[in-house]
């Protein structure tokens, strides 16, 4: 299971204070394709929760801050724990890897929209699948690029989002594992719609399903 969600900065999806306890959350706004709706001209809280996967082991941390070090990648695939792509630039879009996470100074991500070339098609041409390993090195660049900007807490005590008493909580029911990004200046997103896909792959190497969320800026 992934709960993926966009929050205010202070960490609360709606109420967070004990004298407005009784406040209805605001109903939820999806699009067409039924996907979440965050709007927001503002820095916000990109937030992904994780339970167990198929393997009944919890999700990894590889390529995330772990503490005050971003942990080590050694999945074969060369991708990270929590794998997110953005339909658009984050930032200035710099294809330098890791060049936003906290120990590194500050630059955007690449976008990607759906694959141009579907590498997966067994007729593809040579010059097709060299594309396909230039296509596949690039999105493995921005994924880690990502990842390496999302802290990884395992205790609600530790999380960045707060229950509607105040207290640190995870979102969602039944979630174990915790990642957190605060959208900077130098990553923000540009106006109009951006759609933000990420999965999160267990201790054993299983990719869980994936979630899809859309960030609306005026």
């Amino acid at each position: 299971m992934v709960a993926f969600q966009a929050v205010r900065q202070n960490g609360c999806p709606g109420c967070c204070n004990f004298s407005c306890r009784l406040t209805p959350t605001p109903t939820p706004e999806f699009d067409a394709e039924g996907r979440p709706v965050f709007n927001t001209n503002d820095r916000f809280l990109l937030v992904v929760e994780t339970s167990v996967g198929q393997s009944v082991l919890h999700a990894g941390s590889q390529g995330v801050m772990v503490g005050d070090d971003v942990d080590d990648i050694t999945h074969s695939s060369g991708r990270p724990s929590l794998q997110l792509l953005a339909s658009m630039d984050l930032g200035n879009g710099s294809s330098q890897v890791c060049d936003g996470s906290p120990v590194n100074p500050p630059g955007g991500v690449p976008g990607f929209a759906p694959p141009i070339i579907d590498c997966d098609d067994p007729d593809l041409t040579p010059a097709q699948q060299l594309a396909c390993q230039s296509q596949e090195s690039e999105v493995t660049d921005a994924l880690v690029d990502v990842a390496c900007r999302f802290a990884f807490v395992t205790s609600e005590g530790n999380a960045c989002t707060k229950n509607p008493f105040g207290d640190f909580a995870f979102l969602a029911d039944n979630t174990t594992r915790q990642y957190c990004f605060q959208i900077p200046t130098d990553s923000q997103l540009p106006a109009g719609e951006t759609v933000l896909k990420v999965q999160a792959r267990d201790g054993a190497g299983f990719l869980g399903p994936a979630s899809e969320i859309v960030i609306r800026v005026p």
